[in-house]
């Protein structure tokens, strides 16, 4: 008798679909954590070595950092906007709420 693969009940599969969306909603979050403070030193980085062109270093990390802030804040608005959306969207939705 040839064996067959028994598909998995449908509350396994719902099961697994739950856990994916909470390890996917986890590393969004945890995205928010690491790219916030990258941002910011990336930010003030960059903006000390253009500053130091002209001759103005600390001022130039000032407004770089003011630039790597913004850049942090627009990445968790982003990503709270795409959590939002994957809430609306249900589970059927697999891109996380992201575009495409």
């Amino acid at each position: 008798m040839p064996e067959t693969e028994i598909d998995p009940a449908p509350s396994d599969k719902t099961k697994r679909r739950d856990r994916r969306r909470r390890v996917a909603r986890g590393t969004d979050l945890s995205t928010i954590g690491l790219v916030f403070p990258v941002a910011m030193v990336l930010g003030f980085l960059a903006g000390r070595a253009i500053g130091g062109v002209f001759g103005w270093a600390e001022g130039g990390g000032l407004i770089g950092g003011g630039f790597g802030l913004a850049a942090g804040f627009y990445n968790v608005y982003r990503t709270a906007i795409g959590l939002a959306a994957e809430d609306e969207s249900g589970p059927e939705r697999e891109d996380h709420g992201r575009d495409p």
